[in-house]
């Protein structure tokens, strides 16, 4: 009877450490630098697929890490019972791919597939040429890249504005803004930015010089790979000086004072890696503002509502920061 028990004991024991990896389990799937990616997702449909091949053949217990790095994914399986580890890169799925885990749980299955179920068991160290991602489901060419904008962003723009419109008071305007991209959508951001233009009037001219400070809000309304289009909210205060300079025969006269101002801005930037050109047409008020008064003819303001646009070059620090060189890339493919 003791015999009896003793071998029920050791075939039980040998089916635990034979079967658990033979289920194609999961252990872990991790992420860096993905945002909203759902791990958990992904992990449920690899688990799913592995176990299906488990069925037909041994499949081991795998941790899966991804790495989103700009416009690619990418995945490294390794396997802790013998340290093997292979990776490949994938374009990574749009954040408005409803599909985008199973797209990422998929390619990491065909890893699998290719590294372990069809390489040769004495060829541990070299890893296959790895397959194509499948296509996504809407039948189109690929995922679009996505863009990170989690990070330091800092844009430079330079751009025209029309003020108090019955006389058309022309201002070149120019500024920079610093920013952190607080998810995929949202960015708050700082702005400083100086105007100046000449209103002339047939007694002079009158220079006009305006500092603004404040912030706001950049919340994009739609991301299409290369292209993604913003809108602005911004917020502030700015302090105005007129100077007369008067033709022969006249007297000259300065004002000054401070206004609140209100922007709303809208436009389409093209995305070049971490850079950002873009183009934007904007609009909005300031109250009070100074009032520059002309003997005889229409004032000269920097109150009131104005329309303008501005050019914006910009850069995603937090992108560029995140995007391996070609060369270290490569290297750390096979480890």
């Amino acid at each position: 009877m003791t015999f009896a028990r003793e071998v029920a004991a050791s075939c039980a024991l040998l089916a635990l450490v034979t079967v658990a990896p033979a289920r194609g389990e999961v252990l872990s799937v991790t992420q860096e630098s993905c945002g909203e990616l759902d791990v958990a997702e992904v992990q449920r449909i690899l688990g799913l697929e592995l176990s299906t091949l488990a069925a037909r053949t041994r499949v081991p217990a795998l941790d899966v890490e991804l790495v989103c790095a700009g416009p690619r994914v990418r995945i490294v399986l390794r396997e802790p019972q013998t340290s093997k580890q292979v990776e490949r890169e994938i374009p990574a799925p749009s954040p408005l791919d409803r599909d985008r885990e199973r797209v990422i749980a998929l390619a990491a299955s065909q890893l699998v597939v290719t590294s372990w179920l069809e390489a040769p068991a004495n060829a541990r160290a070299d890893s296959p040429t790895p397959r194509s991602p499948p296509p996504p489901a809407d039948g189109g060419t690929g995922p679009r890249p996505q863009s990170t904008s989690m990070g330091p962003v800092l844009d430079v723009h330079a751009g025209v504005r029309a003020r108090h419109f019955s006389t058309a008071v022309w201002l070149a305007r120019t500024g920079l803004d610093a920013g952190y991209g607080f998810s995929r959508r949202v960015t708050l951001f700082v702005d400083l930015a100086i105007e100046r233009g000449v209103a002339e009037r047939r007694s002079g001219d009158v220079v006009v010089t305006s500092f603004f400070g404040g912030g706001g809000a950049s919340l994009r309304i739609a991301d299409l790979g290369a292209v993604m289009i913003d809108e602005r909210v911004t917020v502030g205060a700015s302090y105005g000086r007129l100077d007369g300079r008067p033709r022969a025969g006249f007297g000259a006269a300065s004002a000054d004072g401070l206004a609140c101002d209100l922007g709303l801005g809208l436009g389409p930037t093209l995305r070049f890696g971490a850079l950002r050109l873009g183009i934007e047409a904007n609009a909005g008020a300031s109250v009070p503002g100074p009032v520059g008064r002309v003997v005889g003819e229409a004032p000269v303001a920097v109150n009131g509502a104005w329309a303008g646009g501005a050019f914006r070059l910009g850069i995603d620090l937090s992108r560029s920061a995140a995007t391996p060189a070609p060369s270290a890339r490569a290297n750390s493919r096979r480890r």
